[in-house]
């Protein structure tokens, strides 16, 4: 009579092997779950403050075209400090962008566009969803005869000397941001940048 075989555990060692490969690549797909969802976030919150600094720019348009003076409107007796107009006989410095653009501790120039001129509430988007209220920051950069208005001109008036004077156009340079860096925290912070021209 045969002695049967005794049994040496093989299936269970590969079942154990089993167990553990299927537990790293759970493992590794709820690693690249959690990394897609941050990206996912990341790019949600990155859209959202780029929204609200086009918020920001087109109120600031909006408010430019129907103020005049805006600078005297905004800032009061300190709407020298941004006229940057070269032939203003004290030109204030101003460079391609404000230096506290991303200051968290200095917001000196900066506006919440709830405090612009003529500017109608439904510009404030997306306040559930973000922090704080985006900013905008204007300059004067020159003021310049409207050769357009020259052109437009007619032949009596160029040619038999009309004592009538062109339009003068003033343009701003807006600066425009997601929000007050000191509330934003550690979400997404856009700033963006335009010119504007204004007929006097």
């Amino acid at each position: 009579m045969t002695q049967p075989k005794k049994q040496q555990g093989v299936a269970l060692v590969v079942a154990m092997i089993m167990l553990v490969v299927a537990t790293l690549i759970g493992l590794s797909s709820i690693r690249s779950t959690t990394l897609q969802e941050r990206m996912t976030a990341n790019l949600y919150d990155r859209s959202v403050a780029f929204q609200n600094a086009e918020t920001a720019l087109r109120a600031a348009e909006m408010s430019i075209s129907s103020t005049a003076l805006i600078l005297d409107s905004i800032y009061g007796a300190n709407s020298d400090d941004f006229d940057c107009d070269p032939l203003n006989p004290t030109p204030t410095t101003c460079g391609p962008f404000p230096e506290n653009t991303w200051s968290s501790s200095n917001s000196t120039g900066w506006v919440n566009i709830t405090a612009l001129p003529n500017i109608p509430n439904q510009f404030l988007v997306n306040t559930d969803i973000t922090l704080g209220t985006p900013q905008v920051y204007i300059q004067l950069i020159a003021r310049v005869e409207d050769k357009e208005a020259q052109q437009n001109q007619s032949a009596n008036e160029q040619q038999y000397g009309s004592n009538s004077v062109s339009d003068e156009v003033w343009y701003y340079r807006i600066t425009a941001r997601s929000g007050d860096p000191s509330t934003i925290n550690e979400r997404a912070f856009a700033a963006l940048q335009t010119t504007v021209k204004r007929s006097r």
